[in-house]
């Protein structure tokens, strides 16, 4: 939550993030987790892309009660390019220009999911709150905008790459496949799994720990200036709108 949120009334914000909410979510993440299984096919698949799929298909129905359609796919381009040139001390002009024009691109989507919630409003979703809150006064348009965004970011690129490297660990490693199927099958069986399942997955979340230790998606922090700043002989200059 930005500052200006959490100044703001939060009764009006807690619907969203209450627990009792979260089985609707966990409901939410296995029916989009099935729908995409259902249509995998033999042979290899690039997990990588389609796990930042399905968490930008989580994050748009869990957060913003809504499809996201083509636009995932637009989203998941567009995440590619800010991560590879985010790493980058300085770039060369057109990696400049690239990455402001992905980040223009990223504006216009969330733009794009705030008019569609203008067009067809939820009343209990996470956007609702922020939409609210900008109508209120408790913030700009602008930072609609970038609020939206962020949660469209923060909330399935780190979970997309930690999917993927749990996954392709796991795959070097057969016998403990073996084991997490052995845990799976005993717990849950044959059915869709539930939010109180989870506590009983503990071979799982031991997968899932670890590869966070090995392979932590957060691994450095970009930043950018508030205002121009003089360094010596360089000037850091002010950051530009997106």
């Amino acid at each position: 939550w930005s500052s200006a949120v959490c100044s703001s009334d939060l009764s009006t914000a807690r619907p969203p993030l209450q627990t009792d909410r979260l089985p609707h979510y966990v409901r939410t993440i296995v029916d989009l987790t099935e729908r995409m299984r259902s249509g995998w096919q033999e042979g290899e698949i690039d997990l990588g892309h389609e796990m930042t799929l399905l968490t930008l298909e989580v994050i748009a129905q869990a957060l913003f009660s809504m499809p996201l359609g083509g636009r995932g796919v637009r989203i998941a381009a567009v995440t590619q390019t800010l991560l590879k040139l985010n790493t980058k001390l300085g770039g060369a002009l057109e990696d400049v220009q690239t990455f402001d024009h992905a980040n223009r691109e990223l504006s216009d989507i969330a733009q794009e999911i705030i008019d569609e919630h203008a067009a067809h409003p939820s009343n209990d979703s996470l956007l609702s709150v922020l939409v609210a809150a900008e109508r209120e006064g408790v913030m700009s348009k602008e930072q609609l905008r970038q609020e939206v965004r962020t949660f469209i970011l923060a909330g399935h690129v780190t979970t997309a790459q930690s999917l993927a490297c749990a996954f392709w660990l796991l795959a070097q490693h057969p016998e403990l496949e073996q084991k997490v199927w052995d845990e799976v099958n005993s717990v849950i069986g044959g059915r869709s799994p539930g939010l109180e399942d989870i506590s009983r997955l503990r071979f799982c979340e031991g997968i899932v720990l670890e590869t966070l230790r090995l392979y932590p998606p957060v691994w450095v922090f970009g930043r950018h200036a508030t205002r121009a700043v003089a360094l010596g002989d360089y000037t850091i200059p002010a950051p530009r709108e997106w």
